[in-house]
């Protein structure tokens, strides 16, 4: 009985019998199958392995690529209409891509005159400039290329102070906003008698719950906060700073 059963446990065993050969034989097919199925399962790991770390990659860096990606699409083309799809496409960056803005647009000063020309094309020719009909969603873009590329005017003190205002009545809370978060509309001197303050406005928008662009939160308080918004509570009536 020992010597039956002796050459399947022992394989340094010297004679062989009909039992132990049919055991290495299936030893040797299930072992060949499991390593298959082993390999199979290794070669499928770095691939999917390797596509979530180009997944991840990408995502890190999607912020730069979509800049790196406007900034080469205006450089490669004259057409006007590029150039309002790129001007408009930078006003809907998110706020983390403002300092590779900055980085590859620079001082952009031929993107920053056509934004002026779009700008003054999409508003009526009137004293109080309003959005042309259907323009209120490419206005308010316009309107946020500027939080990311500076008004062609900007630097120049005496023609932001003049700057044309924009009539923010029956205007979206999301345009009021983008007017109210740009800094050369709140020390224009067209800027109409009773409109509510830096301060006000935010208060208001506050209250509304109403969902904005980083970019545009981050500069409305910017304003409020040079209206005295964030002084301390004893100096001011307002206490929305303390539920903020």
């Amino acid at each position: 009985m020992i010597s039956v059963f002796l050459p399947v446990f022992l394989c340094q065993c010297p004679y062989r019998t009909p039992l132990s050969n049919v055991a290495y034989t299936l030893y040797h097919l299930s072992s060949s199958v499991f390593t298959f199925a082993s390999l199979q399962k290794w070669s499928q790991k770095p691939a999917v392995a390797l596509r979530e770390a180009e997944s991840a990659a990408v995502k890190a860096r999607s912020d730069e690529l979509s800049v790196d990606a406007l900034h080469w699409l205006l450089s490669a083309s004259s057409d006007p209409d590029i150039q309002d799809m790129v001007i408009q496409s930078v006003g809907g960056l998110p706020m983390s891509s403002k300092p590779r803005v900055d980085q590859v647009f620079q001082d952009a000063g031929d993107i920053r005159e056509a934004h002026v020309d779009l700008l003054s094309s999409s508003l009526q020719r009137t004293k109080g400039s309003k959005p042309l009909p259907g323009m209120e969603i490419r206005v308010e873009r316009l309107l946020r290329f500027e939080l990311f590329i500076p008004h062609l005017w900007c630097d120049m003190y005496t023609l932001r102070r003049n700057r044309r205002f924009i009539d923010t009545s029956n205007a979206s809370v999301e345009l009021a906003a983008s007017i109210h978060a740009n800094l050369s509309f709140t020390v224009s001197v067209h800027k109409p008698p009773g409109l509510p303050s830096s301060m006000t406005f935010l208060e208001h928008v506050l209250s509304l719950e109403v969902k904005l662009p980083a970019i545009v939160w981050f500069n409305l308080v910017q304003n409020a906060k040079r209206s005295g918004a964030f002084d301390t509570v004893a100096s001011t009536e307002h206490r929305y700073p303390l539920i903020i």
